[in-house]
This record gives C-alpha cells, structure tokens and sequence, in this order.
C-alpha cells in the first residue's frame, strides 16, 4: 500500500510544475465510477479556508476493494485559456473553494472556462464543485444558474437531513451509501457553516438538506444531468477533512469521518448514467413512478411531488396528460397536499404500447414571477394471452384426414375467425388428437390471435436449392423445437438468393450455400457451419436465444380465441 500512495505523491508533484499541457491519462470513456480526477485547482481548494478534500484514498477504511483513483492538479486559469481537449484526460473535475468562480464563467481569466467545463459534463463528465465557506459566490453564468445562503466561516453547527435514498447518501446503515448526518451536525462545523441553496432553477434535484447558522434550510447537496454527464454541487464546510490517514468506515460514530464519506460517495457515484432517482427537486415537479409495466386494461396512478426550495408545496394544481401512447388524450388534474403530493390514476384502453404522462404545474418563482414546471413519465402496457375457456359461439370443423382435414379446416375456420366470429374452434380430425390441437394452433397463430411456440418460414424446392434432403432438414429442426412455448421466427432458406432477405424479419435465419449454412441472429451473419452440423447447430443457437431472454414477444392485441 505504502508503495502505491509514494508513486500518487509523485504524480502530484510533477503536475505542479508549469501549467498543464496535457494530461497523461487515457482518453475519457465511460465510467462508473470516477477513475481520472482534475482537482481544480487542488484538494485545499483556490483560496484556502480549511480542510482538505482527502486523496490519499486507496485501501482505507469504507474504500471499495480496488477502487484506486488518481487526482491531477490542474489551475482554473488553465481551463479558461486552454483549447476544447484540455480535460480529454479526465472523467471528472472537482472545481474547489473557486469563490470567484463568477470571474471564470465571465471570462475575466480567459474566455472558455464556462465553455469547456459544460462541454466537458455534456459529453460526459462528471463534475463536483466545493466552494466550503466562500461568501461572494456569483453562478449567474453557469449552465444551471443559483444562488446560496453564504454564512462564511462561522465554525458553527448545524442540523443535516437526508432528503433522498440514493448512491449519493443513504439514512439506512446497512447501505453502501450510509452516512450518518447526527455525527456530521454535531461533531464539525460542516453543517452550521454551510452554503444552503436558495435558487428556483428547475434542473436541480436534491440530495441533502442543510439548516446553518443563518436560519437558512435548504439543499446543501444537490446534482443535475447535463447532456450525456453528471453535476454536484456541495455546499458542506471541508475544515474538518484531513488527508492525513482518512478513513471513510461507514461503521464509523466521527462526524470528520462521516464527511469525508460524502466526499468517497461523490467520486464513487456512477455516471452516464447516473441512475440516481431525482425525487425531489430543489424547485419544481418530480413525477413517480418514471417507469412501470402493467397488464393492458390495468389501472395506473403517478404521483407528482411539487417542491420550492426542495421543501413541499401544498395547494398547487397539477395537470395530468397522456400525451403519446394507446391511451393518448387521457387527462386529469390534483391539487397537492400537504406532503407536496398530487396523484392521477387511469385505466389503460387495454392496447399494447407505451404512454408518456406529463404534469404541469405553476410555481411561483424568482421575483415573485409565475413559473412553469414540468415532469414526465412512461408507462408500458402489455397485452397477455387470457385462458384458454370454452365460451361463447364454437365452431367445429370434421373435414377427413391429416392432410385434407387440415386445409378444409384452415379455410373454414380462418374466414370467420378472420371476421371476428366467434371465440371458440374445434378442429376433428381422422388422425391422432395431438395433431388437431397443433392444426387448431396454427391456425390462430397464422391470424395472429395467438403467439406460441416456433413459426418456420421455409422456401419452395425449386432449382436454387444449394442442399440436399432440404425438407428433411426443415423437418427434423421443426421438430427438435416443437416443444419451445416462447414464440419464435425462424427462416430456413435454401439459397443464397432469397435466404439473407428473409432471415433480416427473422430472429434466427439458416441460409445454405455449396456444402455450407449461414446462421443469421436479427438478419446479422453470425457464422457458417458444414452441413452435416447445420440442424444441431441451430437448435443450440435457438436454446441460447431463449436462454438469453431475446424472444420476442407478440405485441398484438389479442381478441379472445378458445381451443378445444
């Protein structure tokens, strides 16, 4: 371990030496947690008011097995002069105690600060910014503009609450993501001198929540996507983080401990995407559930929480909408609670599809001025087979032998299924009963008023046929998948000419050429295999694609149609 935090001080220290001409790092690329990590301009922050943000971080206490970051010093001033690929190293920058930070994202240091760090988060970076303690903050130019309650160093407590579940932070002390706000309020001055939102802009979703000294309650941590990235922004006082040995155990009672844990969870919060839930905003309407799947002809309900300042606001009307989807049109309106809360329920059509739901709202935001807000959410509905029962008009069909009984029925019994007569079919038969049922199958199947088991499509034995005993093959792979439920399309194709057409509408495709089958997945060549192993081959490919999950399933709405 002592070897490995002896080569980080190194890196540091070379990075001190001039300004930053490029970073040797790997380029930027998707991550789930941060790996590469500009301190902007370093870990005591650009005027120094106290603390450290730890970085001696690998193989302490609360560090995840391998988790070993590194942390590059890179001067604001850098950023604001440089060119579109000054943070191509990076996953994430850390912008720390810049209290000027308003002259940056003016462009009194240089005119592509603001540029380059909303490029950097839009593309996919993460971006945390500290500014413990700074009183005259102005982020009046950033992409999300707000403003704090500012109460300076004050070395006073506070009171901090966990507004949110998430990876950020977590009340619960069996979660990853616990940390114990008791500890930090009472033990260190974080809290007490912190810098408390006090903003209307509606990007911005609340994390936690912070009183200080000023009597100012508000969010203290917050996050905001922006583009393919993530922001944060901390308002906590850093005086009592120490780089000195740190330990970040959740099992720990130090407040000091406790604080540094936020500052761990910030770097170790996944990414693009970030997955965190967006509950509450710091101004505006959060709409839940965002996803859910329900059986067509179910009843849904979303609940639209309206918040300012990240506290509820009650009395407010919400406008519900589907405004795309099998149900579009349908709408609704709630009053909020006083828990900020507002609910709409409907009762799906019973159509297959997905719906988007918007809420609207007006909240009353800067200056007093009416504000629009919104939200959405999407619903899916899926459209399930209903029992199989005898109900209703049967029709019986006693046409003769397996194969003319099998066409007479099929004509008959399709033209009035086709018609929507009916929900009952008998199919008789001078042949065994299995094989009525799999003709009565096939039947509903071919009009789409069912989906089960395998469909082969097979070409005609004309001239082209580049495979000998081509019906024994498609034969002998029909059967050796009779017994799949899960509704699949398959294409046997004899020929290089029609073969790579068909398989593009089938999930798995066989195409023969001189001695040879290509196997097809979604209409891609996947390999070629000798003849002779063709039919093995396939059935494998088949039970792995249903293995996967990859079977598609039938989104027709299904009209009730019994076997018997």
């Amino acid at each position: 371990m002592s070897r490995r935090v002896a080569a980080f001080t190194v890196v540091l220290a070379l990075s001190l030496v001039g300004t930053l001409a490029g970073p040797a790092h790997p380029a930027r690329a998707l991550t789930t947690r941060s790996q590469n990590i500009a301190l902007v301009p370093s870990a005591i922050g650009r005027i120094n008011m106290g603390g450290t943000l730890p970085t001696s971080i690998v193989g302490r206490l609360g560090v995840p097995a391998g988790y070993s970051p590194s942390f590059t010093q890179v001067l604001p001033e850098t950023i604001a002069t440089g060119g579109a690929g000054v943070l191509s190293g990076f996953d994430t920058a850390a912008l720390v105690g810049i209290c000027d930070i308003g002259d940056f994202l003016s462009g009194a240091h240089g005119p592509n600060f603001k540029t380059n760090i909303e490029s950097f988060v839009t593309n996919g970076g993460k971006l945390i910014i500290w500014d413990s303690e700074c009183t005259s903050t102005n982020y009046s130019n950033f992409v999300y503009p707000f403003t704090t309650s500012n109460p300076g160093a004050a070395g006073a407590m506070g009171t901090l609450t966990d507004v949110e579940e998430n990876s950020l932070s977590s009340s619960i002390p069996a979660n990853d993501s616990f940390v114990n706000v008791v500890a930090v309020s009472t033990q260190v001055d974080a809290v007490g001198d912190a810098n408390v939102f006090v903003t209307f802009n509606q990007n911005w979703c609340t994390d936690l929540r912070a009183l200080n000294t000023l009597g100012v309650n508000g969010p203290v941590q917050t996050y905001a996507r922006l583009g393919s990235g993530l922001i944060i922004y901390s308002g906590l006082d850093k005086d009592a983080m120490s780089n000195t040995s740190p330990s970040f155990d959740k099992a720990s009672l130090s407040g000091q401990v406790h604080l540094q844990r936020i500052w761990l969870l910030q770097l170790l919060q996944p990414f693009n995407p970030d997955s965190l839930p967006c509950g509450v905003k710091v101004f505006g309407l959060s709409l839940m559930p965002k996803t859910a799947t329900n059986p067509g002809g179910s009843a849904h309900t979303v609940t639209a929480h309206v918040t300012t300042n990240a506290s509820p606001t009650p009395g407010v009307t919400v406008t519900f909408t589907v405004t795309l989807g099998p149900n579009v049109g349908t709408t609704g309106t709630g009053v909020t609670n006083a828990s900020g809360d507002a609910t709409f329920t409907y009762t799906s059509n019973g159509a297959a599809g997905t719906d988007t739901i918007e809420a609207t709202a007006t909240l009353t935001g800067t200056g007093g001025v009416p504000t629009p807000v919104k939200d959405t959410a999407t619903k899916t509905w899926i459209v399930t087979d209903p029992p199989i029962t005898a109900s209703g008009v049967t029709f019986n069909a006693t046409e003769g032998t397996a194969f003319t009984g099998t066409i007479k029925s099929s004509i008959g019994l399709g033209i009035l299924l086709h018609e929507g007569i009916g929900d009952t079919i008998r199919v008789s038969l001078a042949a065994e009963p299995q094989e009525e049922v799999r003709v009565a199958w096939e039947i509903v199947k071919s009009l789409g008023l069912r989906t089960r088991g395998v469909t082969v499509v097979a070409c005609p034995t004309c001239g082209r046929l580049d495979v000998d005993n081509f019906v024994g093959i498609v034969t002998e792979i029909e059967k050796r998948l009779a017994h799949i439920q899960e509704p699949l399309h398959l294409s046997i194709m004899g020929c290089a000419v029609n073969g790579p057409g068909e398989a593009h509408d089938s999930q798995l495709g066989i195409t023969f050429g001189r001695g040879v089958g290509m196997i097809f997945k979604d209409g891609v060549p996947m390999r070629k295999v000798a003849g002779e192993d063709i039919v093995e081959a396939f059935v494998k490919e088949t039970e792995k694609l249903l293995a996967e999950g990859e079977a598609a399933k039938s989104d027709v709405r299904h009209e009730l149609v019994s076997i018997t």
